[in-house]
């Protein structure tokens, strides 16, 4: 008997004993899947937050030129306004001139010629707001706010 149980002690020991890897095993292997669920979502995590980024600076861009596109349209407008009254101006001088004295037609004709410059360079004006980009527009902008003020400064001394 005594034998019996030793052999039955040393039967379990080898069945525990070869348990043992097999359960190791499987923590390792655990532990690997573990590992490895962790680093794809940390990856999914990091290209989703790259997309994101991605998105919304495409967002801002477009806002940005949403905005620019919208001050040019303004600012084309009020050139255009302003060069329409500089051509009423320019059509009512020389209607003056018809049956006026030299000296008058001289004053006329010499203001003519002052509306037609400041008129020509707003016409460069808005081929400078059509053909500015982000970059160049705060030098465009001051440029053509100088003009305008020039222009409406033109229309009311006379």
């Amino acid at each position: 008997m005594r034998t019996l149980i030793a052999l039955s002690a040393l039967t379990l020991g080898f069945a525990l004993a070869c348990d043992s890897p097999a359960k190791e095993q499987a923590a390792a292997d655990l532990a690997r899947q573990e590992a490895a669920d962790k680093a794809q979502q940390a990856q999914l995590d990091t290209d989703k937050a790259r997309l994101l980024g991605i998105a919304n600076a495409e967002r801002v861009q477009q806002e940005a030129t949403l905005s620019l596109a919208t001050a040019k349209s303004d600012y084309r407008i009020r050139v255009a306004s302003l060069r329409a009254d500089l051509d009423k101006r320019i059509a009512d001088r020389k209607a003056g001139i018809v049956g006026a004295s030299a000296v008058l037609k001289q004053k006329n004709d010499a203001e003519i010629v002052s509306v037609r410059a400041m008129r020509d360079s707003l016409g460069d004006d808005i081929r400078l707001i059509d053909a500015s980009t982000s970059a160049e527009w705060a030098n465009v902008q001051s440029r053509v706010d100088k003009d305008l003020s020039d222009g409406k400064a033109l229309l009311a001394k006379s």
